[in-house]
């Protein structure tokens, strides 16, 4: 069993572009860059950005962790978001991380350790 809390089902869906532009379907945590030309956006784990002028999706997969949470750096050039390793919808590891958006890579920043268990008083 995980020291994390179990996550719940929010019934994510993939955001979809539809009619005059309207992107539908993402979380409420779904941000918008500093010059508001680009949306930074996690659809079932997986950390995306929407250009507002092309009109286009760029992914940024990682298959051994979901994204969680992003949001933009000051600057625009990059997107600090949570990593985690889900099983189970239980979570094993957890990673502050930054996705520098020229390279497309991320960096982990930080690990974030696991809550320790309360001591069982028997």
């Amino acid at each position: 069993m995980s020291a994390f809390p179990p996550l719940h089902r929010t019934g994510l869906a993939a955001a979809a572009l539809l009619m005059g532009g309207l992107l539908t379907g993402c979380r409420s945590d779904t941000v918008w860059s500093p010059d508001s030309k680009s949306i930074a956006l996690d659809t079932r784990g997986l950390l995306m950005t929407f250009d507002t002028g092309t009109k286009s999706f760029r992914k940024f997969p990682d298959p051994a962790l979901k994204a969680i949470n992003p949001a933009w750096g000051p600057d625009g050039k990059s997107i600090l978001y949570y990593r985690a390793k889900v099983a189970n919808e239980e979570v094993s590891t957890l990673q502050l991380a930054s996705l520098d958006l020229a390279a497309g890579r991320s960096r982990v920043l930080m690990p974030i350790p696991a809550p320790k268990a309360p001591a069982n008083p028997d």
